[in-house]
């Protein structure tokens, strides 16, 4: 391999448009090398075309058009105006702070998201949460004051919310957006009061007892033993007097039996002042006899029948109030009951008012809590909205084993229980079960609740009696 050494001081200069070098096919020394004035080699131009410089001294930057360059360190070089204001518009890639409306597809976010703002709005069908605890108020310090609770948004109907009261201190919802309804929690609910009959507003229990019944008494529902006559319906005999000719053994009690037996000394007294012919006709008179008598009423307590009219001045006894029978009423009794009456026009009543059957209100509406009469659809709709309906079963003092028509609720001693009304053993008041039949009578009777006994007076050959009512 040639080649071409030149070697002067201080350059070279060639007066031509270029110079060619051309390395050898394989050559590895370098194809040109450029010494200084102390024959160390500063600078050459490898084989293979690159270019080695050890130091260049004395080239400035303003010789290759950088005159604003220097050897500022890469952290303090300045940057462009251009190139800053293109900066500012970008965000950090750690921590970023974004301003405006951001928008992104399909956003992942890969850390906490903190979002620093008065509203954030989510419009998707489908909201999933992993956290189990949702906190609401976060930034709350110091004593709570302000309510918090989630609000269901439902279109054209009024919303409703659930919510926690900090002034109640107690759980809340509204089905009307307006009236809020504690909820009942464990604690509440065992600290409520049990109810029972005598919680019941129309009840009023004042010492019950063993035996004692719930009778309504026109405005409540008040413990009290039955009253033969008074409390109950049905016939019964409480005693039996004896009339001429007659004698009675009998003790009034509960569930008593009288013996009625003919006293025949004063049939006979009688019996010594009839004529044979009157004891002829006897038998002949004895239906229209028993015609007549038919027709009468007995002057005790008198059942009268059409429309009957009182004599001229007769003089009624005053019955009790609230007596709503068929006995005959004197004019104190019709002005007290009177006074006791409400107008018909605008009537303002007292107590606990209750309207005749098939009386039409105006349907209220819904949570009118006034003194406005309610009607059917208003009583049902109110009903309906409770959590459970209450009921005698339902309550802690009553006991309900199979209840039957007719039956009563009695206090056991502990409980209000559902059983019959026996009356040897739940009523007080004499009434008797049977009669007996004594000398000279015969008695024709099947024992039976209100049942009637027919008693008559015996005759044979050898005695022959007769009832001095008919000869008195």
């Amino acid at each position: 391999m040639a080649r071409l050494r030149v070697e002067t001081s201080p350059e070279i200069t060639v007066f031509d448009e270029s110079a060619v070098f051309k390395a050898a096919s394989g050559a590895t020394a370098s194809l040109v090398e450029f010494k200084n004035s102390s024959g160390t080699v500063v600078a050459n131009v490898a084989a293979n075309g690159s270019v080695t410089v050890s130091s260049i001294s004395g080239v400035t930057s303003t010789m290759v058009g950088l005159g604003n360059v220097d050897n500022t360190s890469d952290v303090n070089k300045p940057v462009s105006t251009a190139g800053q204001t293109a900066l500012d518009l970008k965000a950090n890639l750690a921590s970023p702070t974004f301003t405006g409306n951001t928008t992104a597809n399909n956003l992942t976010v890969s850390g906490n998201l903190t979002v620093s703002g008065t509203t954030t709005t989510i419009n998707t069908e489908t909201l999933t949460i992993d956290d189990n605890i949702i906190i609401l108020n976060n930034n709350a310090t110091g004593a709570p004051s302000q309510n918090a609770g989630i609000e269901i948004e439902r279109g054209s109907s009024t919303n409703v919310e659930l919510r926690w009261n900090e002034t109640n201190d107690a759980w809340e919802l509204t089905n009307d957006g307006s009236t809020y309804s504690a909820i009942a929690t464990a604690s509440s609910v065992a600290t409520a009061t049990t109810l029972s009959v005598d919680n019941l507003s129309d009840v009023a229990i004042t010492a019950a007892a063993d035996k004692d019944f719930l009778m309504y008494n026109g405005s409540a529902w008040v413990d009290q033993v039955i009253t033969l006559g008074t409390d109950t319906t049905g016939n019964y005999m409480a005693n039996v007097s004896a009339g001429t000719g007659i004698t009675v053994t009998h003790t009034p009690g509960e569930g008593s039996t009288a013996t009625i037996a003919v006293d025949t000394t004063a049939i006979q007294a009688k019996v010594a002042n009839v004529n044979d012919t009157e004891i002829g006709y006897l038998d002949g008179v004895t239906s229209a006899i028993q015609t007549q008598i038919d027709l009468k009423a007995p002057l005790a307590s008198p059942t009268f029948t059409g429309t009957p009219t009182l004599p001229t001045g007769t003089i009624a006894t005053t019955q009790a109030a609230a007596d709503s029978t068929t006995a005959v009423a004197t004019t104190a009794f019709v002005t007290t009951a009177d006074n006791l009456k409400a107008n018909l026009a605008s009537p303002t009543f007292t107590g606990t008012p209750t309207l005749p059957t098939g009386t039409i209100a105006t349907t209220q509406t819904a949570n009118n809590n006034s003194t406005a009469v309610a009607t059917t659809a208003y009583v049902d709709n109110a009903a309906s909205s409770a959590a459970s309906a209450l009921s005698v079963d339902g309550l802690s003092d009553t006991t309900i084993t199979n209840a039957a028509a007719g039956q009563f609720l009695k206090y056991s001693g502990s409980a209000w229980v559902n059983d019959a009304i026996d009356l040897a053993t739940d009523t007080v008041g004499n009434y008797m079960v049977e009669v007996s039949a004594g000398a000279g009578i015969s008695v024709s009777h099947t024992a039976s609740e209100g049942s009637t006994a027919t008693i008559s007076a015996i005759t044979d050959s050898d005695q022959f009696v007769l009832s001095a009512a008919f000869f008195s």
